[in-house]
């Protein structure tokens, strides 16, 4: 099944289907000067992460905004300070400024799908965080939507204030994005 998916930081870019879209793994599969990788590989190995560790930070952020327990609220749509909780500072900011434009707008700026799983649709199943690879701070989540097998990648960062994630890694066969990239275009 082939579901209509546009990246709204992207718009201007051809419109991408879920059907054929596959993300990376957790493999090191990106050179030093490019975090992302440069093709799309399903069969690396998965360690599951541990609870209490730096991975922590993502495994709140599905247990508490899980496509199947979703509140009324997303989480790129809560208060400064529920996104300090699991975000840093920069990647606050952008949400903050996204949040403002919708306001004033009335409507969606730079995303319009879930962070968290890059869909707007969703019938998850296989579902694993992975334990961070300590070299890059990268903690990547599996699972299989529609079917699909994705995987999104979480940047890291050890703060003041502990983990959080400085940024989110989505690769598709047609190409890539990061979510600082989607916050960070030119607003309506």
């Amino acid at each position: 099944m082939n579901i209509h998916h546009r990246l709204i930081g992207f718009s201007k870019l051809a419109s991408l289907f879920l059907g054929g879209i596959f993300f990376v793994g957790c493999e090191n599969s990106a050179n030093a000067e490019n975090p992302l990788p440069t093709k799309v590989q399903q069969t690396a190995e998965c360690q599951e992460a541990k609870t209490g560790g730096p991975e922590s930070v993502v495994q709140d952020l599905y247990k508490n905004y899980a496509w199947n327990v979703r509140r009324t609220i997303s989480v790129d749509n809560e208060p400064n300070n529920v996104l300090l909780k699991y975000f840093d500072k920069n990647l606050t900011s952008l949400f903050i400024k996204n949040q403002e434009c919708e306001a004033k707008e009335q409507g969606i700026c730079n995303i319009d799908v879930d962070i968290l799983y890059s869909a707007q649709d969703f019938e998850i199943t296989d579902f694993r965080i992975c334990a961070m690879d300590t070299d890059k701070h990268m903690v990547s989540v599996r699972f299989k939507n529609i079917g699909t097998p994705q995987v999104v990648r979480f940047k890291l960062s050890n703060t003041p204030a502990g983990w959080k994630v400085s940024d989110i890694l989505y690769t598709w066969d047609t190409g890539s994005a990061t979510l600082v990239e989607m916050l960070s275009q030119k607003m309506p």
